[in-house]
């Protein structure tokens, strides 16, 4: 008697990084999916006379949604992916919100990931500011499951070390936290999921080096601008791409210039099934 050996199912892996669709394969019946956010765009720093220190707000991460849904075999889904927002290049206009990710059959929507609120800068901020430095970008939120993305760094400035904490002493919210938190990890940005949809960095500026570990983003957030000399500007640098992460805040110090936030990540879509 002849016998065919069957091949044993193993996990499979697809990460679309732009928006078009996947179709479901033969035998799959269920799916796995992670929908991120775009990452909000970082704060600008800016001034037209240098007697200022100025630092602008990390842009927040996007969400991160994770399902596990019942697809039909050779169906095709929809998937959109959503951009990273725009950096600040101005002190009147915060950083852009990043877009918002979804994975659809036809017309009905099954998950779908907010995109990243921008990071503030001395004018505009999404959740609280100073006079000079702006707090990081609003968190992703998403109404149906209640996951919400990372809040972005809170801009920083001191005149001198070892004056205390300020007010404005903010990291941006962890990944499921409403709110930013006041810590002794200065302007980094806050967690995300899965690592990724991590907040930029706010913008640090002070009159001195420092030994701290300032401004860094993460789970795929772009670091915020660092200025430790009067007479300078700096840009947040961007967020890593197809993560979801924030753009990093921008700082000045006593100088006429703008020191631009960094662009928000692109958000992901990846897909775990059993074949």
């Amino acid at each position: 008697m002849a016998f065919t050996k069957i091949p044993a199912a193993s996990q499979r892996l697809t990460e679309i990084t732009s928006s078009g669709s996947w179709v479901a394969p033969a035998g799959v019946y269920s799916a796995t999916v992670t929908c991120v956010g775009g990452g909000g765009g970082g704060g600008a720093a800016s001034d037209t006379a240098n007697t200022s220190v100025r630092t602008g707000g990390g842009g927040g991460g996007g969400a991160v949604i994770t399902k596990t849904i019942s697809v039909t075999p050779s169906t095709t889904y929809t998937i959109t992916i959503g951009a990273g927002g725009a950096g600040s290049t101005s002190n009147s206009v915060a950083g852009a919100a990043g877009g918002t990710t979804t994975f659809a059959s036809g017309a009905t929507t099954l998950i779908s990931a907010l995109g990243g609120g921008g990071g503030g800068t001395r004018g505009t901020s999404t959740v609280v500011s100073t006079t000079e430095c702006a707090n990081g970008g609003g968190v992703a939120g998403n109404a149906a499951s209640g996951i919400i993305g990372a809040g972005g760094g809170g801009g920083m400035s001191l005149t001198s070390e070892g004056t205390g904490y300020p007010a404005w002493h903010f990291v941006g919210g962890r990944a499921n936290s409403t709110s930013a938190q006041l810590s002794s990890s200065y302007s980094s940005g806050g967690a995300g999921l899965f690592n990724l949809g991590g907040g930029g960095g706010g913008g640090w500026s002070n009159s001195s080096a420092n030994t701290y570990d300032v401004s860094k983003g993460v789970d795929g957030g772009g670091n915020g601008a660092v200025v430790i000399a009067s007479g300078a500007s700096a840009n947040g640098s961007n967020a890593t791409a197809n993560t979801g992460g924030g753009g990093g805040g921008g700082a000045i110090h006593l100088v006429i210039a703008t020191g631009n936030g960094g662009d928000g990540g692109s958000g992901l879509v990846r897909i775990e099934y059993v074949a």
